[in-house]
């Protein structure tokens, strides 16, 4: 079973990342809905290297990565 799965952004602005253009953060392998589960408010929620978001519905951890060109 995947444990750690990695979503990588290209930014040409360095972390931290506001994520307020997207409409929800989804699981990548069980797609269930984390802003609306984990109560993230998209508007302010920002990531850096590294920040990680826990899928409780199966069990992966979601790890960040900042790609800054």
């Amino acid at each position: 079973m995947l444990e750690n799965y990695t979503i990588e952004i290209a930014s040409a602005i360095p972390p931290p990342i506001k994520l307020a253009m997207c409409d929800s953060i989804n699981c990548p392998v069980c797609e269930t809905n984390l802003s609306d589960e984990l109560g993230i408010d998209l508007q302010t929620f920002v990531v850096d290297d590294n920040s990680v978001i826990y899928c409780e519905n199966c069990g992966v951890n979601i790890t960040f990565k900042i790609k800054t060109f």
